[in-house]
């Protein structure tokens, strides 16, 4: 049985942000350059189309630990739920944020320094990015 491997080797860019002002906390897009041994007869074809955003988790402390937040709260509004984490305020390398991406094994991780006293996200409960709602916006302050 021929076995396939996959190496994922991320270049993170920004393509075309859905959202401006939170572009900072995770990229809309991310692109990846995967490469694949197929078996015979088959022949790899790379997508050209970045992965977009479909998750962010929050963490208390370094993601290894896997101590991640559910939301303090939600709130329905039409056809969008807003979820928001509150945070210690300016606590210093406490609190990271992954993003998650569909499409692709990559996710980014970064510490929120100085960490935000709280961040909502917006998510479209109509439409789906890898069967997770659409994330249409990331407001943290």
């Amino acid at each position: 049985m021929n076995r396939m491997l996959i190496e994922a080797a991320a270049l993170v860019t920004l393509c075309g942000s859905a959202f401006a002002a939170e572009s900072d906390i995770c990229p809309a897009h991310l692109e990846t350059q995967q490469s694949a041994k197929a078996p015979y007869p088959f022949q790899a074809v790379p997508d050209k189309h970045a992965s977009p955003l479909m998750g962010i988790t929050f963490f208390d402390g370094d993601p290894k630990d896997e101590a991640s937040l559910a939301p303090d709260r939600e709130k329905k509004l039409a056809a969008t739920t807003v979820s928001t984490w509150t945070f210690d305020a300016g606590k210093k390398g406490s609190t990271f944020v992954r993003c998650s991406y569909f499409s692709t094994s990559v996710q980014l991780q970064r510490p929120l320094t100085p960490t935000p006293g709280t961040c909502a996200v917006t998510y479209d409960d109509k439409t789906f990015t890898g069967g997770l709602p659409t994330i249409l916006k990331i407001d943290c302050k």
